[in-house]
């Protein structure tokens, strides 16, 4: 389904106003090349919000999800808007329509004006412990998640994560296999061999054993070289038999995620658990997509964002879970 997105404004009779949200936009727009994105406002500017619409549908669109740029839940939002959309599903009959959260309801923007005041009290930044600054920042992701779809488990691995990356999107795109936690565990305490993409991630993981990565093997260099194939995909090649029953971490390369699958079908190389959370514009999204839908007990995420740092929050959010149970 080809998607579009309308971002909403409010609207204002003041030129430079609407001239810093189209040139917001436009600045995202751009950002995202592949994806159409319209601005819009609800009155007082133009292009109106159907206007936009109409825009869309001259592209063949044939869902549109518009992000209100508010910052409260008002009449507009909670009536206006809901009414207006009836009225478009009407006129645009082969159009779906979604509307996200508002802008207010961010929790970065929270976070956001938390750090502009913070820094007027300088005794903050300079009188709090390590240790404290951490647990108030947990503290603070917390509150975001106590009413999401995961175990207690799952969501002091989706804490470690958000505070890795200060994105909160992981809530809605971060995906556990029903045993992906248990079989975790179990490989960490039964100190299985945890198999890497990149040294980054291994650089991660230093408070556990048996972790490996061939990235900077001279071997698997040449290999690469005479094979026309990336050194991750080298690596896991090289490896073969020895990934079966193992934890395998993919931070950074969608094709070292693509070729354990490739094991997987072609070679019946089955490893326990895949965490598999490639970051890139290229093949990262797909690849995960395929994990998915291999019969491998994964975590993951949706789309292109992921990286060492999200791989490396994931192993060790469930090798404190084992520490803490123990």
């Amino acid at each position: 389904m080809n998607k579009g997105i309308i971002i909403l404004s409010h609207g204002s009779r003041n030129l430079e106003v609407q001239k810093n949200f189209l040139q917001m936009v436009n600045r995202i727009a751009k950002r995202l090349p592949t994806l159409p994105i319209k601005p819009a406002f609800f009155s007082l500017a133009t292009p109106n919000l159907e206007q936009a619409i109409k825009d869309l549908k001259s592209q063949k669109i044939q869902k549109i999800i518009i992000y209100p740029y508010f910052l409260n839940t008002g009449v507009h939002i909670k009536h206006d808007l809901p009414n207006l959309i009836s009225q478009f599903k009407q006129k645009f009959p082969n159009i779906s329509f979604e509307i996200t959260s508002i802008l207010g309801e961010e929790p970065l923007l929270e976070e956001l004006i938390f750090e502009k005041i913070s820094l007027q009290l300088w005794s903050y930044n300079t009188k709090k412990l390590p240790q404290e600054i951490e647990n108030q920042s947990f503290e603070f992701i917390t509150q975001f998640l106590t009413n999401t779809p995961f175990s207690d488990e799952e969501r002091s691995v989706l804490t470690r994560v958000i505070h890795a990356t200060c994105d909160f999107s992981y809530i809605s795109t971060l995906k556990f296999h029903p045993k992906a936690i248990k079989i975790g565990n179990k490989l960490i305490k039964e100190k299985a061999p945890i198999f890497c993409d990149v040294q980054m991630v291994k650089a991660g993981l230093t408070t556990l054993e048996n972790v490996f990565c061939l990235i900077n093997d001279p071997k698997i260099k040449q290999k690469a070289l005479d094979n026309s194939i990336t050194r991750a995909v080298a690596s896991f090649r090289e490896w073969g038999d020895k990934l079966n029953d193992s934890l395998i971490v993919i931070g950074n390369a969608p094709t070292a995620l693509e070729e354990v699958l490739r094991l997987f079908y072609e070679h019946r190389i089955k490893p326990a658990l895949i965490i598999g959370v490639p970051v890139g514009f290229v093949g990262a999204a797909a690849s995960k997509e395929m994990l998915l839908k291999s019969k491998i007990p994964y975590i993951t995420n949706l789309g292109p964002k992921g990286g060492s740092s999200v791989a490396a929050a994931i192993v060790n959010g469930i090798k404190n879970l084992k520490t803490k149970k123990n």
